[in-house]
């Protein structure tokens, strides 16, 4: 903890309802002196349309869809720190890696989630706000709203290495295997269908998300880090597991709001190893926003579930309680 503020993004954040700073990740290599992501950071937040001529603003990675409204653009942000031992943010050392528009107050752009083994960063984006996809950007490969991105976010120099392709813009790389290299699509995107995917963390080789709901389910869902490329987790056509649609990877837990009591909104938190005492091992802990309740379920079966064949695994609500025995 320091006396003074870490990083102040400033007053051009627009801050409206589910907007503002939404993400941060320390890059893998953030204590290895030797490496280009050492005391390095990234943020996701969203800014003024004003700040798109400001100096160092990076040009829209694509415009909003015909008739669609913007309150303001979600920008990928690098920093850097001043040293090891001053761990503040250095506000000369901003970088604008990637901007695109959010069309309305809600579904922004969040968890942002590095793969520590390839160094490739993950970016959970939501489909742009209002409700039910007004747009249908969540299916739609020429948006990155509603998606999982998947890129290296390190300024790429004259070369990079085989297997990653340098972006136009010369701020960002991303994967050959990314699928908007070979078919059609953003060359960011690599899973499409999420509607509010506000939460997610890394667990081996699977992402662990937590996809908001619309009117009626919320769900958990898992993601592999290698091997999805172009998949669809369903939305907006699909909510829960209902209509059935077996082209897309369905949900592997999750809750209804009826039997959650009305209005609800998940986030996901991880899967504990001794921390909340041998029966919670190797289960996924989530709560509730809305209704303030943490529920749990087995990841194993999660892992197995990812077919329409396998039912959802049911999950837990969790009673906590006080040293004195209190819940």
């Amino acid at each position: 903890k320091v006396s003074s503020p870490g990083l102040n993004i400033g007053n051009a954040t627009a801050g409206n309802s589910e907007l503002g700073v939404r993400g941060f990740a320390y890059h893998p290599d953030f204590n290895n002196a030797s490496a280009a992501g050492y005391l390095k950071f990234y943020t996701m937040s969203c800014h003024n349309t004003s700040t798109r001529t400001l100096a160092g603003a990076i040009p829209l990675y694509h415009t909003a869809p015909p008739g669609a409204p913007t309150v303001c653009d979600n920008v990928l942000a690098e920093w850097k720190m001043y040293s090891a031992t001053d761990q503040r943010a250095n506000p000369s050392s901003r970088r604008e890696v990637l901007r695109f528009p959010q069309f309305y107050a809600n579904h922004g752009s969040d968890a942002l989630v590095f793969d520590s083994s390839t160094k490739l960063l993950y970016m959970a984006t939501g489909d742009g706000g209002s409700q039910n996809d007004p747009y249908n950007v969540a299916s739609n490969v020429d948006y990155v709203n509603g998606k999982i991105l998947r890129i290296n976010p390190l300024k790429p120099g004259a070369t990079v290495p085989a297997g990653m392709i340098k972006h136009s813009s010369g701020a960002w790389s991303f994967p050959t295997s990314n699928p908007g290299v070979s078919g059609p699509g953003k060359y960011a995107y690599y899973v499409k269908g999420m509607r509010h995917p506000e939460a997610m963390f890394r667990n081996g080789g699977d992402l662990i998300i937590a996809d908001i709901g619309g009117a009626v389910f919320e769900e958990i869902n898992i993601l592999k880090l290698s091997g999805d490329q172009g998949r669809s987790f369903g939305w907006d056509g699909v909510e829960g597991r209902n209509p059935v649609r077996t082209t897309t990877v369905p949900p592997v837990a999750g809750y209804t709001h009826a039997e959650n009591g009305g209005s609800s909104a998940i986030i996901i938190g991880g899967v504990p190893n001794n921390t909340m005492g041998t029966a919670f091992n190797g289960k996924v802990i989530a709560g509730d926003l809305v209704k303030g309740k943490i529920i749990y379920g087995d990841l194993a079966a999660m892992r197995n579930a990812r077919s329409w064949s396998t039912p959802m695994v049911p999950v837990q609500q969790a009673v906590l309680r006080n040293s004195a025995g209190q819940t």
